[in-house]
Parts: C-alpha cells; structure tokens; sequence
C-alpha cells in the first residue's frame, strides 16, 4: 500500500526525456496488442459507437488513443501534455473522489485502516470533466495482416423498450448453446461466437476467427426470427434454465470480490436484485422468451457493424462499411 501511495502521489514529470521513451514504448505495445487481441480492439471500438463509457475507453485506450498518442510532437507538445499528466494525477488521487475496496480478514483490514490514515492524497475540490465529442465513423473495417476476421454488431436495445432482468441469462444461455453455435462455428467454421447485453442495454454479438464476413452478420440480423420461432421442450428449457444459473452460482477468486462489490456498489445493485433475477430465470416460460421478438427485431435493424480482417475479405464485403481503416 505504500508503495501504491508512492507510486500515485510522488509521480515525478521533470523528467523529460524518460517521458518520450515512455510514450514511444507504449505506441509499440500498443500496436502489438491490437495485433495480438483484434478481437477486443474491434469489440471496444463498435461498442464506441453507441455508449459513452465506451467512447471513453477508445479515447484512452483503443485506437482513438493510439492515434492520439502517435501525433503528439514531442519537441513542442511535451510542456503541455506533462501539465495535463498533473491535473489527471491530482484529479485521480483525490480524497474527495477516490474509492476503495478491501477483501480480507477482519484483523488485516484493521492494519489497511491504519496504513491508509497516512496516505498522502490531493484534495483539489475543482470537480473534473471529460469532453468525449466521439466522431468515431460508424460500420467500420479495420484492416490487419491477419487471416480470419472479427466481426461485431452492437445496438443500444434501451431505445427499444429493453429492461434488463434474469430472463436475459436465459436467452443468452439458448443463443450461445443453439443459435450462435450452430450458425457460426459449425456451420460458418468460427472459432467462436459470443452473445452479450450489459445493464444498460447495450447489445454485442460478435465473432472471432471467422473466416467470414457478410455471412456473419446476415445470420446475426436473423437472431430476431429464430426468438420468434424458437422450439425447445422443456425438458430442454430447464438445461438451459441450469446453465444460467450457474453464472450465478460459480466460484467467486478472492481478487473478484472487490471488483464485484464495487460495481455492484456503483450500478446500484443489491442482494434482492440478484435474487429476483434468479427467480426470472427459474420461473421464465417458452412465451417469455418469445416476448423479446420486438425488441431484438427493431435492436437488429437498428445496429452497427464493425470487423478487424485481412484487406482480401474485406474487400469482396467492402459496401458493408462505410470506412475502411488501417492501424499503421
């Protein structure tokens, strides 16, 4: 812990030459990481699109901030940027803002009291904002050096009437099992598919090593019509029923509890919460699924698209995108 504190507060900017090496190292990792993990570099960046915390990891991590990063000049920029670098250090490091979150014994958390009454932190009261104007070009494909693709559709399902509840967990279990399976890796030959709707309705289908494109995304769109027609017994239904629950039910590492608590703590989320979602999920009828119809329906139509790929299969697609990028 004091470490952390030294590391946060004594932060030393004079340094001006070792801060260029520092940015010109972290553009390489950079680069190499979006090479590595295409799959999380497009899912971030198409979920840019439509939510704003997601527009804010772009612009501090993803390609906004790769770019970002590559354009500064270091002769005539540095002086200001090491200005911002102490704003963001006294804004972070604040008593007025900071949270924080402990798992342990009873007797070590007696010890963290003590060691954190010492800390050293800002107390600048000016609240901190930030602007993040995203202009990101929607339905986008990021061309790699790569020989499979990435593809992902997002849609803020919010605007068409979505409530997050346990029943969502069920859908997902279905999707996942029959649906995405099925469609895109036995039939289409990806590695994987992935089906997710956060709490605050944001959509995200996407799939990985995919040796398709636009094939992809047409059996994405049909998503709606087979919620629509879906037909599972129940002997069926009660599987996936236990399959949900069992996101519930897993083994929680000690280094999740603080990270689970915490967004629980934020997002609002109480213990009653996550027992009426079980509940939906125990109680939930073929009809209730079929209920979702209109949302996903008017969800799909309304989405955005966005695939990291080889130049090749994007360009037999391309009139798919709007724009066609290049980490360079």
């Amino acid at each position: 812990l004091n470490l952390i504190n030294e590391m946060f507060y004594n932060i030393d900017f004079s340094n001006k030459d070792k801060i260029k090496t520092i940015l010109k190292e972290l553009i390489s990792k950079l680069k190499l990481s979006y090479l590595k993990d295409l799959k999380e570099v497009v899912c971030r960046r198409a979920r840019a699109y439509i939510n704003d915390k997601y527009a804010y990891l772009e612009k501090t991590k993803g390609i906004e901030f790769y770019n970002w990063l590559k354009n500064i000049n270091l002769e005539n920029d540095l002086e200001n940027l090491v200005k911002n670098l102490e704003n963001i250090q006294k804004s972070i490091y604040n008593k007025n803002r900071l949270y924080l979150g402990f798992c342990g014994k009873k007797t070590n958390f007696e010890n963290y009291l003590k060691v954190i009454k010492n800390f050293n932190f800002f107390e600048e009261q000016k609240p901190s904002f930030f602007e993040i104007n995203s202009n990101i070009d929607k339905n986008e494909a990021i061309i790699n050096s790569v020989d499979v693709n990435y593809n992902t559709l997002v849609s803020d399902f919010k605007k068409f009437g979505f409530k997050y509840n346990g029943e969502i967990f069920l859908i997902k279990a279905i999707l996942d099992t029959e649906y995405l399976w099925q469609k895109i890796r036995t039939e289409g030959g990806a590695y994987g598919s992935i089906f997710s709707i956060a709490k605050d309705g944001v959509l995200c289908l996407n799939s990985y090593s995919d040796p398709n494109i636009k094939k992809t995304y047409e059996k994405f769109y049909n998503i709606a019509n087979y919620i629509k027609n879906i037909d599972i017994d129940e002997e069926m239904l009660h599987m996936y029923k236990i399959g949900a629950i069992n996101s519930f039910d897993r083994i929680i590492k000690d280094n999740e509890i603080n990270e689970i608590s915490l967004s629980r703590y934020f997002s609002g989320t109480t213990n009653q919460d996550i027992l009426n979602q079980r509940n939906e999920i125990l109680y939930a009828k073929l009809d209730d699924i079929k209920k979702y119809y209109d949302i996903f329906e008017k969800g799909l139509k309304n989405s955005y698209i966005c695939t990291g790929g080889s130049l090749k299969a994007i360009k037999k697609c391309e009139n798919i995108f709007n724009k066609l990028n290049k980490i360079n």
